[in-house]
């Protein structure tokens, strides 16, 4: 059966196809480099600013470590100083204190210089001593001035850009006044190159637009660190930061510059440092370009690629939609031309045809259910129906013997018993609850003792809880009955019927104990060759139709001690 031509996909594939890989496109290349030229600054901008808050908080924490370790070396300082007659340094003290200061600086000795300056102007330290922290001459001066007129009880952060020679460019200093009880112990000072904060900034410099240049400044307007572009007097650049307050025309080559680049500042308040971000625009204008035209290429090759395998996949894709259709049209139970004319395509029949199929399999699959549910229950109750003879036929024959042996004023008892496991059998309920099913248990095994005098003894443990619960109907007097006939008659001594049951994590447990003889095969394989043992098959067989292969009948034997029978059955909610 061929295709009507008036529902060919093979057209309307095509044109989708050229269409949908040609537009997107287009809009995309055109809203891609409006997108980047207009978001690239902004993207610039953001990232700007993590990296000015990445390098503030490592300048912070940087700082504040280093502001406890100099705390933390003068209290040792001050419990390690020993002096002599003349209040010197003694020069055992000295040698501990220098190896301290070499040991807190460890790999950055190039990079730091520390000082402890007594108050006499005496001093040790890991290099020669500046001149501005010469005693008393600079005792009213810069660092020590600072210090004092704080009055501080902890360290203290100075900027300090302070050029002592070509080898150490100081950038700050953390400064330390070593006091106890009253007592004057000196100064403890440690500067800090420029080279060091260049260390730490280091990790944070780079970004997809190119290195992010730093300068850091006090509140004064004091410059303390610069790797910028920007190398002009310290005066200049203080100016470059005061832009909006310049005269133009006598800053023209400020304006210029400052127009060519981007910048941004963060303030650490707890240190009063300023630190400024620049990134020049040149980068920025070079990558908008370089992705612009990457863009515009990728889509122009895209756009010819995605045109020359969309017509040819066409005709590979509707192909076999008209084949599968034509095949569906094959095995629909009746063909109505009238149905055929109301579809515009042939994807439109398939899901017609595909929902017809549904719904015949449903159908289908209902009916068979419900087969499947009354042939399970005709089992089951053909199962159950060989309980009754079977069990009726074993109790009239113990009334038999017990009739002969004993005469007939028990046989009333007896038949009373056994009406009522009669009464158990005329029950067409399927399920009872675990109390009734005991009821019947006692009765047989009361008839049972009539038989064997005191030869058997009977028990049970049963949790409140479990008594409600409802279980197929003669699932343990069967087994009972198994452990009386093959486990405790066999043997010589007094027998015992043990029945326990509990209930536990949404399950029904129920165990079934003698002390026969035991065995140690398999007591229902065994049963099954020999063809006896009816009675606990057919429990085995019932208890997997009702709740599956994975339930049944778990039995551990052994020899000359007996048996225990395990059964399990899920609580419904």
């Amino acid at each position: 059966m061929r295709t009507p031509k008036n529902r060919s996909i093979k057209r309307t594939l095509t044109l989708i196809i050229l269409l949908s890989s040609t537009i997107p496109l287009l809009l995309l290349g055109v809203f891609s480099v409006y997108f980047i030229q207009t978001s690239t600054q902004s993207n610039l901008n953001a990232r700007l600013n993590e990296i000015l808050m990445s390098a503030n908080e490592l300048i912070d924490t940087t700082i504040s470590n280093q502001i406890t370790d100099i705390e933390t070396m003068g209290r040792s300082i001050i419990q390690e100083a020993k002096f002599d007659e003349d209040s010197k340094l003694l020069p055992e003290s000295k040698e501990n204190i220098n190896r301290g200061m070499y040991q807190y600086m460890r790999g950055d000795k190039s990079l730091q210089n520390m000082y402890y300056i007594m108050t006499d102007g005496t001093y040790t330290g890991t290099y020669d001593l500046p001149d501005l922290y010469s005693l008393p001459k600079y005792q009213n001066w810069g660092i020590f001035r600072t210090l004092e007129a704080n009055n501080a009880k902890h360290a203290i952060f100075f900027p300090n850009m302070t050029l002592n020679d070509d080898k150490f460019k100081p950038s700050y200093s953390i400064a330390y006044k070593l006091q106890s009880q009253g007592v004057d112990y000196g100064y403890l000072i440690m500067d800090v190159s420029t080279e060091y904060l260049q260390n730490i900034l280091t990790s944070v410099k780079g970004t997809s637009f190119g290195y992010i240049q730093f300068i850091l400044t006090t509140k004064a307007d004091m410059i303390i660190y610069n790797d910028s572009s920007f190398r002009s007097q310290v005066s200049f650049l203080q100016n470059i930061f005061r832009y909006d307050r310049l005269d133009i025309d006598q800053s023209s080559d400020v304006k210029v510059q400052l127009e060519d680049m981007t910048m941004m500042t963060r303030v650490n308040e707890k240190y009063g440092i300023k630190i400024y971000g620049l990134v020049p625009n040149s980068m920025l204008t070079d990558q908008v370009r370089f992705l612009s035209i990457s863009i515009a290429g990728m889509i122009a090759f895209t756009g010819v690629i995605a045109t020359v395998i969309g017509y040819r996949s066409t005709r590979k894709v509707s192909d076999p939609i008209s084949e599968l259709v034509d095949r569906m049209r094959e095995i629909r139970p009746y063909d109505n031309d009238d149905t055929k004319e109301k579809y515009t395509n042939e994807l439109e029949e398939l899901s017609y045809q595909f929902d017809e199929m549904l719904e015949r399999i449903s159908y289908y699959h209902e009916n068979d259910n419900k087969k499947q549910e009354l042939l399970r229950i005709a089992e089951i109750k053909s199962l159950m129906s060989q309980i009754n003879p079977h069990f009726l036929n074993n109790t009239l024959d113990s009334i038999k013997w017990r009739a002969k042996l004993s005469g007939v004023s028990d046989i009333p008892e007896m038949v009373t018993e056994l009406s009522v496991l009669l009464k158990a059998s005329m029950n067409t309920n399927p399920f009872v609850s675990l109390e009734e099913e005991l009821s019947f248990v006692e009765s047989y095994i009361h008839i049972q003792q009539f038989r064997y005098k005191d030869k058997i003894r009977y028990f049970k443990d049963i949790q409140e809880e479990a008594l409600t619960y409802s279980i197929p109907k003669l699932i343990i007097q069967p087994i009972v009955e198994n452990s009386i006939i093959h486990g405790i008659e066999p043997s010589s001594k007094e027998g015992i019927i043990e029945i326990n049951s509990w209930v536990d994590d949404k399950t029904l447990y129920i165990t079934i104990a003698d002390n026969g003889i035991g065995s140690d095969v398999d007591v229902l394989r065994e049963a099954s060759k020999e063809n006896q043992g009816i009675g606990i098959i057919n429990v085995n067989n019932r208890l997997k139709l009702h709740f599956g292969e994975s339930y049944g009948l778990r039995w551990e034997s052994k020899k000359g001690k007996g048996t225990v029978v395990f059964i399990e059955i899920p609580i419904e909610e």
